[in-house]
């Protein structure tokens, strides 16, 4: 299991207060797209989607949205992997033993 997120598949996600503790670094864009990636991420932890349906879903510019996945991927809470070219992306959300609060 995921450590940061607790897995409730019946349309609830149960977030570690760990992953609040970024909130500084990411900022609270970085911290609302988090969680929409969480609350889409299936079983393994993937959640495919679009950085216009993140905007969307929470009411922010798309390039807000880009620049907390930047910054998401900097702290190593996600992995982004490319999938074609504007289309959806894949992001991993990873276990918060991995996560750094800066670039090192």
């Amino acid at each position: 299991m995921l450590s940061g997120v607790s897995d409730m598949r019946d349309k609830q996600i149960v977030i570690d207060r760990e992953v609040f503790d970024y909130a500084d670094v990411i900022g609270p864009y970085g911290l609302a797209v988090y969680l929409s990636l969480c609350a889409r991420a299936d079983k393994k932890w993937v959640a495919v989607v679009s950085v216009k349906e993140i905007a969307d879903e929470l009411g922010i510019s798309i390039s807000s949205v880009k620049r907390a996945l930047v910054r998401l991927e900097q702290c190593k809470i996600i992995i982004r992997v490319r999938i074609g070219r504007n289309d959806s992306n894949r992001y991993i959300l990873t276990d918060k033993v991995y996560w750094r609060a800066n670039n090192g």
